[in-house]
C-alpha cells in the first residue's frame, strides 16, 4: 500500500529555534528604541489651565490632603506632566504642566481632564494656593493649616 508522505517534514535544529529567537529580540529591541527617541522629539510642553480646585479647606500639619483639580488641555493629545511651584513664605504659585504629542493627529477640542495636587505644611497658618488660570489670572484656593 501507498503511504503518502507531508510535504515538508523538516525538524528544525534547536539552534535554528536560537536563532530566530535572537532576530526577534533583536528586531524588537531596535524598534523599541527608535521609538522611544522619536517620542522624545515629539513631545512639548504648556502651562495648562487650572478651571476648579476642590478639596479640604483645613488640613493638621504634616496632614497630605488631596486636592482634586480639572484643567484644560489645548487638544486631545494633551496629558499631566508634572506641577512647577514657587514658594514665597505662606503662598504657593502653581502652575500645571501638560505634555503633548505633536508627531500624532490630535483632536482639536479643548478637553477638560483632572489630576491631584498634594498639599501638605509644616508650619500651621493661612496657606494660599494661586493656581495658573489664565494670563496673569489665577485661581486661588486657602486652606488653614492647624
Amino acid at each position: 500500500m501507498f503511504k503518502m508522505q507531508p510535504f515538508c517534514r523538516i525538524k528544525c535544529h534547536p539552534l535554528n529555534k536560537k536563532m530566530k529567537n535572537f532576530i526577534f529580540l533583536v528586531f524588537c529591541l531596535t524598534g523599541c528604541a527608535k521609538h522611544i527617541e522619536q517620542n522624545d522629539q515629539c513631545l512639548s510642553e504648556s502651562v495648562d489651565p487650572v478651571i476648579k480646585a476642590e478639596g479640604p479647606d483645613s488640613a493638621r500639619v504634616n496632614e497630605t490632603i488631596d486636592l482634586f483639580i480639572t484643567y484644560r488641555c489645548y487638544n486631545g493629545c494633551g496629558f499631566f506632566k508634572t506641577f512647577e511651584e514657587a514658594k514665597n513664605e505662606n503662598t504657593t504659585v502653581i502652575n500645571l504642566i501638560s505634555s503633548y504629542n505633536d508627531c500624532t493627529i490630535c483632536t482639536q477640542d479643548l478637553p477638560l481632564r483632572q489630576t491631584i495636587y498634594k498639599f501638605k505644611s509644616l508650619e500651621k497658618g493661612i496657606h494660599i494656593l494661586k493656581f495658573f488660570k489664565i494670563e496673569q489670572t489665577y485661581l486661588i484656593d486657602t486652606i488653614v493649616v492647624y
